[in-house]
């Protein structure tokens, strides 16, 4: 056995220029591991403190994104090694490995790997090449985005029939000239063969033409017909539709499907859901989620024409996504930027933010409604009004206020509101403690999400989600336009709202280098023999302390189709008077609009 594993290690080919000795003898530092089918041998950002090599079995290899979108990018079969890379980097792990199937590995401890490393050179060079082989990989694979030409809708279950809404969506595809609608027709026996001859002669016909602008869209009845076999063996990209009332299943060669795609490193599906006229806040999506990693999800009301021409521009690979940043109370200017972009005939498909930007965000997401948000953001301010004051002031176990007002007001204007029920996309970026990295929330408890990212260290006391600490994420990614730009894609079209709450500060301050408490309430009182100039002690605060993130938020903001920078310094950042609401709308609005008109001079 020990022959056997000995030649193993040799014919791989970093271990291959080892001499028999050298060999023997680190092979007593391997250690032998076993994995069950579907067990996680290293995730991404853990700590790499082995190498593997695999014995027998197949693992794959995935990524996650900024965005929290997992896709899988690789394989590694028997005989091949894992983990060099972390190992001579010490660099958390980039991917996630998962076993495919039972396997059996050897696991060798990165010192030991860097030791040999120093003592024989060879066995460094030969994990380079590898090592650069899979990154050039996996630049090419991140960096050319597919036209995404074919595109599949299909029922998620038999007991699903969609005629009205096919029809609909053909009639809106009709303005866009670019969409080649292909819809599902009866045909047995012979007249199968001929469809399938028609249908293939058709896309031959459109290929040829050879217009990378056109998108094939394939409206399926079931995965049996003469299209559908077609359709799903050239298909870039699935869309699963459902009823949000129908039974709550997907079929099983649907799901042999999806995860046929998965494999051959296609994206995950898209979910449609499909509402009755009257339904004011879709409910229960989650339940349709579980069903199978979809990459977006999309709710459709059958009477509302916006929603089939958001649709339309997904599918073209076209939505328009918008970013809020934080900054406090000056967040009444989201809504005036809104507004203006409603005005400018500017659609909105995705929604979100950081802190403040996150709250409007998900006030607007409900009801798509610029007067539901007025409504709501409003109550949220006047609920949250002294929030930073004496009366609020507690133990100072994790803040120095208590939070109660700023969080009861979220819960009593989001209730029990989920992320997936909300009618568009939306996100908010929190940072997370436990692993000391952003994190995006798609998904879960609208209020929780907007409260951990809103919860600004040493004021707002930080939320607990799942155990872990969570606080604002203007700490880290204050303009998320790189979270929607993975997510949408980049022919996407990316807005973004930024308050300028850094902006230069071109007061000049005196006071000593030690204050004392007397000294300090003396000068506060107007009672001190000298007089100093103090800035505003929040204010001074929340700048320094967001400031590592101003940084990003420029690189950021490179990558916007239009950036709304409106300067609202003369604004105190949490000063929460509720009679400047309209004010420092308006301001965002008037600004807003200006900036638009002068982007649309530029075109």
């Amino acid at each position: 056995m020990e022959e056997d594993l000995k030649s193993l290690i040799k014919a791989n080919k970093i271990f291959s220029s080892l001499d028999d000795s050298t060999c023997q003898k680190l092979l007593h530092k391997f250690t032998k591991i076993e994995l069950k089918k579907g067990e996680v041998l290293f995730a991404q950002g853990d700590p790499s403190d082995n190498i593997y090599v695999l014995v027998h079995g197949k693992l794959s290899a995935h990524l996650t994104s900024a965005s929290g979108a997992t896709r899988v990018i690789g394989y590694v079969d028997a005989g091949e090694s894992v983990g060099e890379s972390g190992a001579l980097t010490s660099e958390p792990r980039s991917l996630t490995l998962v076993a495919l199937k039972d396997s059996t590995l050897l696991k060798l401890p990165s010192k030991d790997f860097i030791d040999l490393c120093h003592l024989q050179p060879s066995v460094m060079f030969a994990a380079i090449h590898p090592m650069m082989a899979r990154s050039r990989s996996l630049i090419q694979l991140l960096s050319a985005e597919k036209v995404r030409k074919h595109i599949v809708v299909i029922p998620a279950n038999k007991h699903i029939a969609f005629e009205d809404f096919y029809e609909r969506l053909m009639q809106y595809a009709e303005t866009f000239h670019n969409l080649i609608i292909l819809k599902d027709t009866p045909a047995t026996g012979i007249d199968k063969i001929e469809e399938t001859l028609r249908i293939k002669a058709k896309i031959a016909e459109i290929e040829k033409a050879k217009k990378s602008s056109h998108r094939i869209i394939y409206l399926l009845n079931s995965s049996h017909s003469p299209l559908a076999k077609i359709g799903l063996k050239k298909s870039d990209l699935l869309y699963v539709v459902a009823h949000s009332k129908s039974l709550v299943a997907l079929d099983k060669t649907l799901l042999e499907r999806i995860d046929f795609n998965k494999k051959n490193h296609k994206p995950n599906p898209n979910l449609i859901l499909l509402h009755p006229e009257k339904t004011l806040v879709p409910k229960h999506t989650s339940r349709w989620l579980t069903q199978a990693t979809f990459d977006l999800h999309h709710h459709v009301r059958m009477n509302t024409s916006k929603h089939y021409h958001r649709l339309l521009r997904f599918m073209r690979g076209k939505p328009v996504g918008l970013v809020l940043s934080g900054g406090g109370t000056r967040g009444w200017a989201h809504l005036g930027a809104i507004k203006a972009l409603h005005d400018s005939k500017i659609p909105i498909d995705m929604i979100g933010g950081t802190s403040v930007g996150a709250i409007l965000a998900g006030c607007y997401a409900i009801h798509e409604s610029i007067e539901d948000a007025y409504e709501r953001f409003y109550r949220v301010t006047q609920l949250s009004e002294r929030s930073i004051s004496l009366r609020n002031l507690t133990w100072p176990s994790v803040s120095l206020f208590s939070a109660k007002n700023f969080t009861k007001s979220q819960m009593e204007v989001f209730g029990n509101i989920q992320i997936e029920d909300l009618w568009i996309p939306y996100f908010c970026v929190s940072c997370n403690l436990a692993n000391n990295t952003e994190h995006v929330h798609r998904s879960g408890t609208l209020w929780e999400r907007t409260r951990a990212s809103s919860s600004i260290p040493g004021i707002i006391p930080p939320m607990l989600l799942n155990g872990e600490l969570h606080l604002d994420g203007g700490l880290l990614n204050n303009l998320p336009i790189d979270i929607v730009r993975d997510i949408l894609g980049k022919q996407a079209k990316v807005v973004a709202v930024e308050l300028n709450s850094y902006g230069p500060d071109d007061n000049k301050y005196d006071f000593p280098p030690i204050l004392t408490f007397k000294q300090g309430l003396l000068a506060k009182l107007g009672l001190s023999k000298r007089k100093y100039i103090f800035p505003r002690f929040v204010d001074m605060f929340l700048r320094g302390l967001f400031l590592g993130s101003t940084l990003k938020s420029r690189e950021n903001s490179l990558t916007t189709n239009l950036l709304l920078n409106l300067d609202l310094s003369k604004f105190r950042l949490l000063h929460s008077n509720i009679r400047l609401a309209d004010k420092i709308m308006q301001i965002g609005y008037e600004e807003a609009m200006k900036q638009i008109n002068q982007q649309k001079t530029k075109e």
